[in-house]
Formats: structure tokens, C-alpha cells, sequence
């Protein structure tokens, strides 16, 4: 009977570094597949929490922080809607040549949510996240980036 124990020397170390091999394998194949720039493009989620800045009850403020990351990423906008909550919030949504933009406010509970899609995948979204920081140096921010 042929002894593989004798000739390859398997022991429970070589066994867990060949699992372990595998394991890895798998795990890189695997994001190369998923990761394939088949995406379509990138999505940028950003919740803002404890802003302590009382700028967010300001509607100006809000809306120039959406300018001002319009023409940082170079996205297009085509079409805006902005609604002005009582007595206080904004809701601003942009429809983009490449996607949609858009930024919700609870200034009450000292919130922002911002949700950043764009079919461009040369955008420039690390300069809007900067933007964001500069502008709520003292909040929390939470960013997500998504290929879709």
C-alpha cells in the first residue's frame, strides 16, 4: 500500500499551511472575480453624526456644502430638487448626467446623510470627502465607498 504520510511527510503543521495556502487562494480569486471593473461606477454613502456646528440649521450653509462638492468631483447636474423642512432641515437631490447626489439634514438630531452615485469612474470623490471634513472638522464621519 502506498504510505503518503512516508513520502510527502504530512504532519499537522505542513496541514494547516497548506489549508491555509488555499484558503488565500480562494479569498484573492474570489476578489478578482468580484472586482473585475465590471462596475459601473462608484458610490460614496457619508453619514455625518454629532455635528456640533450650528452652521447645519443654516439652509445656505447646507447648500453651498453641496456646491461646492458639485464642482469638486466635476459631476453634471441636470435637474435639482430642494425642499426646506419647517422649522428647520433641507432635503437637496440632484439628478446627475452621471447619477444622482443627494443630502438629507436633522439638524435637531445634529445629522447628515449624503449619498454620492456616478457612473464616471475618474471622479473626484476623495476631493468631496475632503470638502466634508473641512467644512465639519468636529463631526463624526462615517464614508462608504461602494463599486457597483
Amino acid at each position: 500500500m502506498f504510505n503518503l504520510k512516508k513520502k510527502f511527510n504530512f504532519d499537522l503543521k505542513n496541514i494547516i499551511l497548506i489549508s491555509l495556502f488555499f484558503i488565500f487562494l480562494i479569498i484573492g480569486l474570489s476578489y478578482l472575480f468580484i472586482n473585475n471593473n465590471n462596475n459601473l461606477g462608484h458610490h460614496l454613502i457619508v453619514d455625518i453624526d454629532n455635528i456640533n456646528n450650528n452652521k447645519i440649521f443654516s439652509n445656505s450653509f447646507i447648500l453651498k456644502l453641496c456646491s461646492d462638492i458639485i464642482k469638486s468631483t466635476n459631476i453634471n447636474v441636470l435637474k435639482s430638487l430642494i425642499h426646506k423642512f419647517k422649522p428647520h432641515g433641507l432635503t437637496a437631490l440632484y439628478l446627475l448626467a452621471e447619477s444622482h447626489f443627494s443630502i438629507h439634514t436633522w439638524p435637531e438630531e445634529k445629522k447628515i446623510r449624503l449619498d454620492l452615485f456616478s457612473c464616471n469612474k475618474n471622479n473626484n470623490f476623495d476631493k468631496a470627502i475632503n470638502i466634508i471634513k473641512k467644512n465639519l472638522p468636529e463631526s463624526k464621519i462615517n464614508i462608504t465607498k461602494i463599486n457597483r
